[in-house]
């Protein structure tokens, strides 16, 4: 007895069962053969000037302003040392006590003195791990402009003053793929604990 082929049932994108075959005439009228467009939230959120406009774009997103501000708030918590350090012009002298301490005594003894204690106070700093305070110390020097800057400056003047080292010294520098070359030539062989004469 034959098999009966299985008829495969076409599998439709959501674009087709959007478009034309299942759409009403209602719905076609409707677009106007304008296919919708795609709006990115957070460019337009960029471009806001006025808290008007605010209120209005969060009314078009079905949040509330109070529900708004909550979440602004919440994120202004997580990132305090950006908002309420950082960009807080009140905070300047703070700061600059803090990057003076850290010169001083170096950032592992400010972190355990009592003058970060006195810095959390006077800002609303809360002091974690570490790590994260040699990372905030790090901020805090870029925004006042006096931190390590990783423009290659440091690397090329130590170039510069190295060539010019070993010109007054009347060294040349190394060509080191010359001297294994001849280190082969020589005989030698290369071992873990480095070139040596091979045993006869």
């Amino acid at each position: 007895m034959p098999k009966k082929k299985k008829k495969k049932k076409k599998k439709l994108t959501l674009q087709q069962m959007m478009w034309e075959d299942r759409m009403t005439a209602e719905d076609l009228a409707n677009l106007s053969g304008q296919r919708p467009v795609r709006i990115n939230v957070f460019q337009r959120a960029k471009k806001i000037k006025t808290w008007s406009r605010f209120v209005q774009l969060a009314e078009q997103e079905n949040i509330s302003p109070a529900e708004a501000l909550t979440l602004m708030l919440a994120h202004i918590k997580r990132r305090w040392l950006k908002y309420k350090i950082i960009q807080d012009p009140d905070q300047r002298g703070a700061i600059l006590m803090l990057l003076s301490w850290q010169k001083k005594m170096g950032a592992r003894k400010l972190y355990q003195h009592p003058n970060l204690k006195d810095f959390c106070s006077w800002t609303g700093y809360k002091k974690l791990s570490y790590s994260t305070f040699q990372d905030d110390l790090t901020k805090l020097s870029q925004a006042l402009g006096v931190g390590k800057k990783n423009t290659g400056a440091f690397t090329e003047n130590r170039r510069k003053r190295e060539t010019a080292s070993r010109a007054r010294s009347g060294r040349k520098p190394v060509d080191l793929m010359k001297r294994i070359q001849e280190q082969i030539d020589a005989g030698f062989i290369l071992t873990e604990h480095g070139w040596k004469k091979p045993q006869k």
